[in-house]
């Protein structure tokens, strides 16, 4: 991967995982886009019950704080313990980082394709979920996204990855909980734009800012990025969006024609 100089990074792109980097194609793939579904397939657990938890939990949920606690708190329950019938009574942390090492067996080669063309032409790559952070983590180490700076790296501290869902281990890095925000697409969108403010910092100025994302967890994301609707079926989704596409290689056309046609 091209090393990027702070000082020429020209664009930054947010790219979302669930159901855009990771994506249902053909009969072999059974998580159905969601790499929640994929972590709880590779503990041996059903899916559909997976499925059937968590709908109950989004249907029940209100603006009562300390209701929704108590549902939350019933979720995290009954899914770890779905994943704890499955695999065995203890997930530790490097069990579930294994687990999370699956997806990503499931990143298509177009999109690393796109991801190398991009950075080469001096834009700094995100990536960034509603989902569990360690998805995006998975994914961004796949991409050697930490190398974006070089030997520089570590002196920035910058992570190239972020997400909704933080999971919980005890002293023993045994899994215990997790944290999962209900509207995700204020928490996503406010977790990207801490993490571009960041960026600006190291950068020492403002850059154009792009977001690549299937549906409705970006819409307040897209309010404030160069947003590009990728296979994305609502239609105030893709009102939303400045771009649409199904083609990874479109997505890197159209972010390089906007920065060129805005250029100075």
């Amino acid at each position: 991967m091209q090393v990027l100089n702070p000082e020429k990074v020209q664009a930054i792109v947010c790219i979302d995982v669930d159901g855009t980097i990771l994506r249902k194609e053909g009969d072999n793939h059974k998580w159905e886009n969601e790499s929640w579904l994929l972590l709880t397939a590779g503990f041996g657990a059903s899916v559909e019950t997976h499925q059937e938890i968590y709908g109950r939990y989004r249907k029940k949920i209100t603006l009562h704080k300390k209701n929704d606690q108590i549902l939350h708190d019933r979720m995290v329950k009954e899914l770890i313990t779905l994943w704890k019938n499955a695999w065995g009574p203890t997930i530790t942390r490097e069990v579930l980082a294994g687990a999370c090492r699956m997806i990503q067996n499931q990143i298509a080669e177009e999109f690393k394709a796109t991801v190398e063309e991009l950075v080469s032409n001096r834009i700094l790559v995100l990536i960034g979920t509603g989902g569990f952070e360690l998805a995006a983590q998975a994914i961004a180490e796949a991409l050697n996204l930490e190398k974006q700076f070089g030997k520089e790296a570590d002196k920035y501290n910058l992570k190239y990855w972020f997400g909704n869902t933080q999971f919980i281990f005890d002293e023993n890095d045994i899994l215990i909980g997790f944290e999962h925000d209900k509207n995700i697409p204020a928490r996503k969108a406010a977790q990207a734009t801490q993490k571009f403010h960041d960026i600006f910092k190291i950068l020492n100025k403002e850059v154009p800012v792009f977001a690549v994302s299937d549906g409705l967890s970006d819409f307040v994301l897209f309010a404030s990025t160069y947003g590009i609707a990728f296979h994305a079926s609502d239609e105030n989704f893709i009102l939303a969006a400045e771009a649409k596409t199904n083609d990874w290689k479109t997505v890197a056309k159209i972010i390089l024609d906007h920065l060129d046609e805005n250029s100075v």
